[in-house]
C-alpha cells in the first residue's frame, strides 16, 4: 500500500516515464526464470498489469497485507523454493548491469547505495580484504541506504517465519546473518512524493541501459 505516496494506488502500479513500476521491474528481471510477485492491495490490477508483460509470472496472495510487512510477504513468496532468493521491493529500480551484477554474485548479499531517499534504512558498514560488508541496520545513521535488494537462502526465510521475526521488515530477517557482503548498486525507490519525483529524473539517467532489455 502506497499510504505515504499519496497517490491512490499500489506502488507497482505508479508510472515511471510512461510505464508502471513493475513494467520496469520484469525487465530487469527478463533473465530470472522463477518470479514470483506479492499481491494484496489492488491485486486485481496487479495481476493484470504484470500479465500484459509476462504471461509466466507466480502470483502469490498475502491476505494480510494491511497488518504484515514486507518480511512476510517475501516468506510467503518463498514456498516451496530451494536454493537462494532475491528479495525485491515493490518500489524498487535498480540500474540494469548493477541488477545483473547482484544476481551474479556468489553468496549471501545486500544492495546498498548513497543515502538518497526520504526515509531510508541505513547501513553500518566495515571494510575486509574482499570488501564491503553490513554490520548493522538502522534508522537514525549510517554510511549508506539499504536499497531494500537482498540475497538469502530459502531456508533462512523459513527459518525467521518460524522464530516469528517475519512480521515487520526485510531487515529484521537480515539482523541475525550480519555481517553481509555489499553489492554497491545505482537504484532508486519510491517511498514518497518527493521519492517520486526524484525517480523520474533518475530514470531519464538511465532509461537507455533499459533499451536492450
Amino acid at each position: 500500500m502506497a499510504t505515504r505516496l499519496g497517490m491512490g494506488m499500489t506502488k507497482a502500479l505508479i508510472d515511471i516515464c510512461g510505464k508502471p513500476l513493475l513494467h520496469w521491474q520484469l525487465a530487469m528481471l527478463r533473465d530470472v526464470e522463477d518470479v514470483r510477485v506479492v499481491v494484496g492491495h489492488q491485486a486485481e490490477q496487479v495481476i493484470a498489469c504484470a500479465l500484459t508483460l509476462r504471461r509466466d509470472v507466480t502470483f502469490v496472495f498475502n491476505h494480510a497485507y494491511q497488518t504484515t510487512g514486507t518480511a512476510k510477504s517475501l516468506c510467503l513468496a518463498a514456498t516451496g523454493v530451494e536454493g537462494d532468493i532475491v528479495s525485491l521491493d515493490g518500489d524498487l529500480l535498480v540500474a540494469p548491469q548493477d541488477f545483473r551484477n547482484f544476481l551474479d554474485a556468489p553468496t549471501a548479499l545486500v544492495g546498498c547505495l548513497p543515502i538518497s531517499s526520504s526515509q531510508p534504512v541505513m547501513v553500518e558498514t566495515c571494510h575486509d580484504k574482499t570488501g564491503m560488508m553490513v554490520t548493522a541496520f538502522s534508522m537514525e545513521r549510517g554510511a549508506a541506504e539499504w536499497s531494500g535488494l537482498a540475497r538469502i537462502a530459502a531456508e533462512q526465510l523459513r527459518q525467521a517465519n518460524e522464530e516469528g521475526r517475519a512480521e515487520r521488515h526485510v531487515y529484521h530477517i537480515l539482523e541475525p546473518l550480519l555481517p553481509l557482503r555489499v553489492v554497491e548498486v545505482r537504484a532508486t525507490e519510491v517511498d514518497t512524493i518527493d521519492d517520486y519525483e526524484r525517480a523520474l529524473v533518475w530514470m531519464q539517467q538511465y532509461r537507455d541501459a533499459w533499451e536492450g532489455l
